[in-house]
């Protein structure tokens, strides 16, 4: 067995961090080190971190001086890896006991594919099922795909190359995967998706996911934004200064955009009733440019899922 190299930043996650640990420890492929940073978490996490490193010598256990948030402490797990692979893990999330396994068997049958992910299953706070989300299998529909939004879900493995040709993370934060595979694509990279549910998300209160929806939102349009001008001339565009101040949001655009999102999640509690689902998707789509300008994305991403099952893509 070869050697993964998994990176997990963790904060403040104490409540799940040993059954994300656990499903880690469970994997049908033992061979790996976990290399884990800690962002100066304020709750148990890294004291519950530091009892499975003292058990365990596949730990590698890290803490920040001060909170550097997502892009810094994954480049710096990144920074003591050593495996051919790297797979990436979230403190919050499960791994299925397979996950290793068939994700590295999958880049060992498909030579010419640098990086690939697999389907997802979306959970809540109590590990209760909210949802599946199937994802674009191959590398010309995915390469469409990110043209919108991600096609991969960031919890992918790679080759150690893919890493290492890109530098790690650019420290764009609630979109540094996004900006990954799009940089990864300018790179002439190959990408795939594994058509199994490998992996459970959480979504809670207090994750990016839950609490920076329209930051989140307007990175991602900063990202594709410079990737536009890096594909003509192949400079890096990313600057500091101009990242902030693209993703500022006054009260008013945080309010609309909050209660847009609010609408849409009862459009979509009201799959079985099409004429309510319908109405409120429109109503939400008028309430906020940013959600509508993400239906249309969501739209476009389907469309090609579909012209890939029919097999012309």
């Amino acid at each position: 067995m070869e050697l993964i190299s998994v990176l997990m930043p963790t904060y403040n996650v104490e409540k799940f961090i040993r059954q994300a640990v656990e499903s880690i420890f469970n994997q049908t492929w033992d061979n790996f080190e976990f290399i884990i940073v800690d962002d100066c978490s304020q709750d148990r996490t890294y004291e519950i971190l530091s009892e499975y490193a003292n058990k365990d010598s596949r730990i590698k256990l890290y803490r920040n001086d001060t909170n550097s948030k997502i892009c810094k402490t994954l480049n710096r797990a990144l920074a003591h890896a050593s495996g051919k692979y790297i797979v990436r893990m979230d403190g919050d999330d499960i791994s299925s006991p397979d996950r290793f396994e068939k994700l590295y068997r999958y880049l060992q049958i498909h030579p010419d594919v640098d990086l690939v992910g697999s389907n997802t299953i979306a959970i809540d706070e109590n590990g209760v099922e909210l949802g599946r989300k199937d994802y674009l299998l191959h590398n010309k529909a995915i390469q469409i795909g990110n043209r919108y939004m991600p096609a991969i879900a960031h919890i992918w493995m790679a080759r150690r190359k893919v890493y290492d040709e890109l530098n790690g993370y650019r420290d764009i934060p609630y979109a540094e995967d996004f900006d990954f595979l799009l940089r990864g694509t300018i790179k002439g990279f190959h990408y795939a998706n594994v058509d199994e549910y490998l992996y459970s998300v959480r979504h809670r209160n207090g994750n990016t996911v839950s609490s920076n929806g329209l930051v989140q939102r307007k990175t991602a349009n900063y990202v594709k934004k410079i990737h536009h001008y890096e594909c003509i001339d192949g400079n890096n565009h990313f600057d500091k200064d101009e990242y902030k101040k693209f993703i500022s949001c006054s009260k008013r655009e945080q309010d609309t955009y909050y209660n847009a999102a609010v609408i849409l999640s009862y459009a979509i509690r009201n799959k079985k009733n099409k004429k309510r689902m319908f109405l409120y998707t429109i109503k939400a789509a008028l309430s906020s440019s940013y959600v509508f300008n993400y239906l249309i994305d969501a739209a476009a991403m389907r469309v090609i899922k579909k012209m890939e099952v029919h097999g012309l893509l």
